[in-house]
């Protein structure tokens, strides 16, 4: 698990993890920090709390760049983090807690992207707009091409956009009849 990388991109950080010396890329770094987050109880229990499955975890894109006087900025993406900390050896020790701190933000944002589609307004608004496509005689796969891009930005999986959607044509349909 904490092997040097194959194929490493970018310069490899001499770290200390479970008390053996390694040498890891940025990347396989965020991929242990993944895997520690998610063997974390805290941090499964905090994911819990937000209703998002800790599968999830997997999506989280972890960054190390230049940040001016802070440990770490989060956005939807993400988690980026002060490069300088990888001077650390002990870095994972040392400032595994910046990361407990910052996936609560990074959930946080997922939430907030996903409560886009639990406003009743947005929702009522997709929902008349298939209405009225489909009131016109458009066949479902015109409302389809028309609709549908605009509702699956917003989620991160492509089941759940086609699941939503579903929903929408089956509350038009009834607002039809």
């Amino acid at each position: 698990m904490y092997n040097q990388s194959k194929i490493a991109s970018g310069p490899l950080y001499q770290l200390v993890i479970d008390g053996k010396e390694v040498k890891l890329s940025a990347d396989d770094i965020a991929h242990v920090m993944r895997k520690k987050l998610a063997a974390s109880t805290a941090i499964q229990r905090i994911f819990d709390r937000f209703g998002i499955s800790i599968d999830r975890i997997s999506e989280l894109k972890i960054e190390f760049m230049p940040l001016e006087k802070k440990y770490a900025e989060t956005n939807i993406q993400g988690i980026q983090v002060n490069e300088t900390m990888l001077q650390t050896p002990d870095f994972i020790d040392k400032y595994a807690f910046v990361f407990a701190h910052e996936i609560v933000h990074w959930l946080t944002r997922i939430k907030e992207e996903e409560a886009y589609f639990n406003d009743p307004e947005e929702t009522l608004g997709f929902i008349a707009s298939v209405a009225y496509e489909l009131e016109q005689t458009r066949d479902l796969n015109e409302v389809w091409n028309k609709i549908y891009n605009k509702i699956n930005w917003h989620f991160n999986d492509e089941k759940d956009a086609r699941q939503f959607f579903e929903n929408m044509v089956d509350k038009a349909k009834e607002l039809l009849q």
